[in-house]
């Protein structure tokens, strides 16, 4: 009988037994098996004897490392497990991550207990032959894995919410239209415009993803491009900087502006297509002539980028004599809709094993002060968890919103939104624009608010002072208007009374 004819209880036991490298079909079958019963995939590598490294990606899992999980399947009993101990010290050192959830799975209880002496007691999935098993033969594997994890794992490693870096594939929802837009329209190239923390790197970033899985030809000549990292802020500097990244040669490092759409045809060419780039954190260097280039070559089909900014690239996108505006597409990241937002918040919550009561209520709540904004999603998504593990209790109540809408970290997180403002006249209007009772405001609504508080705006200096609060988190688009970004901004610009605290002689400039 073959490999693949035998059930789980013989390939375990098989498996148990150990293996030679030569003779380490069973081991990649138990491999296969396990992804595949996970509905996972990953990279199997070359086995060892008695011991197989490969990797999970359980992007249906919300929980924090399972996007890239680091296995090792180990077997051997007696003397021939005499080398387990070794092994998985070697795996540990190399795969030791706190990004990354870790798996060792005995197929032996010999295997299992050298796996226990060499790990430590924490940040491991350490499994027995028989919950290997139980795992394999459940109907809901991944609920029974999960389980699992819960035992081993401590609730605070497990927690997925983050709000300081870009999110992972298995915590990424939504935005399937603007995806569908950059992945169907190759021919354009976008600019993606919003405050800090709204997803635009994100974006951008499951964007190649779907190009890699789709095996999509462009993922192959796509390069990411960090221009924080970009030190020289100069037309030269730039075209050095991208021409490296691209292409790290002597002949990069002396690139200068006037050589680089020659280099991107030159790239284009051997690459096999448009360079296709993605161009994050643009707003230091975007007004330079480097991006007029880009743009030039962009429109000559040698390249196409999708480039992340904030308030310089809005600015540049909407002046009429630069070469940026309408020859670049313009993203304008909106909240998340209700669906996307509820498995946002509730996914990983169910994940880490609570019980939610009154979801519907509970959505509402944290819809209503969020605004559905995906970082004050998954802000609320922290707090809420902290504040059920500090108590104790393994259910999720409405009634805990409340107690994280009042806490000082959030007081904080939206007074600073406010107090960041730097103009001040940019900052009166987004207190009285808060504090006027309405929702959404259309341009000459905003002018006619400033008039009744002595405060003359014309059509542009509103226009901008209203973009000047959509990238700060105030205000967001909608259409032709603009609306509060979240009821939280209200409440606390209220309650905290930031007019009365303002000079009476309060510099306006116009």
């Amino acid at each position: 009988m073959s490999i693949k004819g035998i059930n789980n209880t013989e390939l375990l036991q098989l498996l148990a037994k150990g293996w030679p490298p030569e003779q380490a079909g069973i081991a990649t079958e138990f491999a296969a098996r396990w992804q595949f019963c996970l509905r996972s995939s990953g990279k199997i590598e070359a086995p060892e004897q008695n011991a197989l490294r490969f990797n999970l990606h359980l992007n249906g899992l919300r929980l924090h490392g399972a996007e890239n999980v680091a296995c090792l399947a180990i077997g051997g009993s007696g003397e021939n497990a005499n080398n387990i101990g070794v092994l998985v010290k070697n795996f540990w050192y190399k795969t030791n991550s706190t990004d990354r959830l870790v798996f060792v799975l005995a197929c032996s209880d010999d295997a299992y207990e050298q796996a226990v002496a060499a790990l430590p007691q924490v940040r491991c999935l350490r499994l027995r032959p028989e919950q290997i098993l139980s795992v394999l033969q459940s109907c809901e594997p991944l609920s029974r894995l999960k389980y699992l994890l819960r035992e081993q794992y401590s609730p605070h490693q497990l927690l997925p919410y983050n709000i300081t870096m870009p999110v992972k594939e298995n915590m990424f929802f939504g935005r399937e239209n603007e995806l569908d837009r950059l992945i169907n329209e190759p021919s354009n190239s976008f600019a993606i415009v919003g405050a800090g923390r709204l997803g635009k790197t994100s974006l951008a970033l499951e964007f190649h993803r779907r190009l890699l899985r789709e095996n999509d030809s462009r993922a192959t000549r796509k390069f990411h491009i960090d221009f924080f990292d970009c030190i020289e802020q100069t037309s030269d500097g730039v075209a050095r900087f991208l021409a490296k990244e691209i292409d790290p040669s002597k002949r990069s490092s002396e690139m200068t502006v006037h050589d680089l759409a020659f280099f991107l045809r030159f790239q284009a060419n051997k690459l096999g297509g448009p360079v296709e780039m993605f161009l994050d954190e643009v707003d230091r260097v975007c007004h330079l002539q480097a991006f007029d280039i880009l743009t030039m070559s962009a429109r000559r089909g040698i390249c196409r980028f999708v480039m992340c900014g904030r308030a310089m690239l809005l600015r540049i996108l909407m002046t009429e004599n630069s070469p940026l505006n309408k020859r670049v597409e313009m993203i304008r990241l909106l909240p998340l809709d209700e669906g996307a937002a509820g498995k946002l918040i509730l996914e990983p919550m169910e994940d880490l094993g609570f019980d939610i009561i009154n979801q519907e209520k509970l959505l509402q709540q944290v819809f209503h002060w969020t605004g559905r904004l995906p970082h004050l999603l998954q802000f609320y998504g922290t707090r809420l968890v902290n504040l059920a593990l500090a108590s104790g209790a393994k259910v999720i109540v409405p009634e805990l919103v409340d107690k994280v809408r009042s806490a000082f970290e959030t007081v904080q997180l939206f007074a600073e939104q406010l107090e960041k403002l730097s103009d001040a006249t940019t900052r009166i209007m987004a207190e009285h624009l808060l504090t006027d009772g309405r929702r959404h405001f259309t341009l000459p609504g905003v002018q006619e608010i400033g008039r009744q508080r002595g405060i003359n705006l014309n059509n542009a200096q509103t226009l901008e002072i209203c973009n000047d609060l959509v990238i700060s988190n105030v205000l967001m688009w909608h259409e032709d208007a603009y609306y509060i970004a979240n009821q939280s901004l209200v409440h606390y610009a209220r309650k905290m009374r930031f007019l009365d605290n303002q000079p009476k002689n309060a510099h306006l400039p116009f």
